[in-house]
């Protein structure tokens, strides 16, 4: 534990444990070093958006935030999503929209010229939702990649799970969700009676195709959130319409997912 392993393979842990290892599980995020292990992986490119994150403490929070749900605010090419956070008393706020690419980072604060790029993308939003961007006095800038399709093992003794295999845009509020979900049913698979080869090949046809229908998912959210004309009028109509059990009970299969370990 704690421990920088570089480069990021068998051999390299085997010296630094003086243990061999079975099997190396690469969890190591979008720019994953294990995956240049695997042949025909997945690749990572940029979406073209950024995700802004910060808190507001409740005592200076504006009224619209609601203090007892997670709320969505959509526009064209935009959304913000706000939720309450009782460990700071406060507010968790994520603003997604178009951005440019600072390349290999994440959760650094956002620069000048990145801010004043927020601001334009919310520039025609409700003055009191401008007006909060506008006062930050400090924001996380986290840009969105995502990994193509490609192959998360090598058939032998490598796997990849988490971002490493499938990062994917955060528009279905999956999260780290995925990562935990591959993690427990990875360790199922491996601990059972098939020889490890099998094991693998069987974790990543099951886990594709549950990250294929999360993936299909966020795409369609972003569709509909980032939405202008008339489309935007569909979706508002047909939001207004529907009640908030029915639109959760949409997402069963997404959160109340039961993963076998």
């Amino acid at each position: 534990l704690g421990s920088r392993i570089e480069p990021a393979d068998h051999a390299a842990i085997e010296r630094i444990t003086g243990t061999p290892c079975d099997l190396l599980v690469g969890a190591d995020g979008a720019w994953s070093s294990v995956r240049k292990l695997i042949k025909g992986g997945p690749y990572i490119s940029f979406s073209g958006n950024i995700a802004w994150r910060f808190t507001v403490p409740a005592a200076v929070a504006p009224a619209f935030l609601d203090p007892t749900n997670v709320t969505a605010f959509l526009g064209p090419n935009s959304h913000l999503v706000a939720y309450p956070l009782r460990e700071i008393d406060g507010f968790n706020i994520v603003a997604i929209a178009a951005g440019m690419n600072p390349g290999e980072t994440w959760g650094i604060e956002g620069s000048a010229g990145q801010r004043a790029l927020l601001l334009r993308q919310f520039a025609g939003w409700n003055i009191e939702i401008s007006t909060l961007l506008a006062s930050l006095e400090k924001a996380n800038f986290w840009p969105l990649y995502e990994a193509s399709d490609g192959h998360w093992q090598n058939g032998r003794d490598t796997v990849l799970i988490g971002d490493a295999a499938h990062a994917m845009m955060p528009f279905s509020a999956q999260g780290a969700a995925m990562a935990i979900e591959d993690a427990y049913e990875l360790a199922g698979e491996v601990s059972g009676a098939l020889p490890l080869h099998q094991a693998l090949s069987r974790f990543e046809t099951k886990r594709k195709a549950r990250a294929a229908r999360v993936r299909h998912r966020g795409a369609f959210n972003k569709f509909a959130y980032h939405a202008r004309g008339p489309i935007r009028l569909g979706r508002d109509i047909v939001l207004s319409l529907r009640s908030p059990q029915s639109l959760a009970a949409d997402l069963d299969w997404l959160y109340g997912y039961h993963a076998k370990g």
